[in-house]
């Protein structure tokens, strides 16, 4: 019976380290009761937790994927990472909890905390996605403009903004703004660009437009 124990150790070890290896990575708890910024450190992949008076680190957490933005989730305790060319954002809380389908290229998150929705601006496909947090699922997709950038959500009047580079070379001059319960395309506004351009009267000429890069303010003396 004895000889048989070692064998007996061996596959309890196995199976202990197999499923210590499944866990989720855990890291440090930031409690309630602390005042803290949190830091996205892109380059080194690290989340850092600093005390607002004192500038001092609380805690730094080190994920095992690469992300480029962070956004704080409506429950306060979990942040959201993503890339801009990663069709999934993670969401951590002291440990990796999951992941969020949210398409090609997510250039910006935009969230409702009332209803707790998320908005995600899709910059290769020129379409916005409605994630409901509950059950991290796409309840709708929104057409935009062509290669839209960013944009702000204002909950009240139920619209979003949406500015963006536009077609080809040129950036867009308007901010397009659309239903957040339809989709649909109700108006435009104007820039400051093209405010300014009207100000300017004969002279709007001075402001050049500059494809691929943006503008420039140009006198000729």
């Amino acid at each position: 019976m004895s000889k048989k124990c070692p064998a007996f150790g061996l596959l309890l070890a196995f199976l202990w380290l197999a499923l210590a290896g499944c866990q989720p990575s855990a890291f440090a708890r930031i409690s309630d009761s602390d005042s803290v910024l949190a830091v996205a450190n892109v380059r080194e992949k690290t989340v850092s937790f600093l005390e607002t008076e004192s500038g001092k680190t609380v805690a730094t957490w080190k994920p095992d994927f690469s992300f480029a933005r962070m956004l704080l989730l409506p429950d306060r305790h979990t942040v959201l990472l993503y890339g801009k060319n990663e069709e999934e954002a993670h969401t951590l809380d002291g440990k990796q909890k999951g992941e969020i389908k949210v398409g090609p290229s997510p250039l910006t998150m935009l969230l409702d905390e009332k209803k707790n929705l998320l908005y995600v601006v899709d910059l290769q496909d020129a379409t916005l996605r409605e994630i409901a947090l509950a059950d991290r699922r796409v309840t709708r997709t929104f057409r935009m403009n062509e290669s839209p950038m960013g944009g702000l959500l204002m909950p009240d009047r139920k619209e979003l903004w949406i500015g963006g580079h536009g077609r080809g070379d040129l950036p867009e001059e308007d901010v397009s703004v659309f239903s957040s319960e339809t989709g649909q395309k109700q108006r435009t506004m104007d820039t400051h660009i093209k405010t300014l351009r009207m100000k300017l009267g004969e002279h709007a000429g001075l402001i050049q437009t500059v494809r691929g890069i943006g503008y420039k303010f140009e006198v000729q003396i």
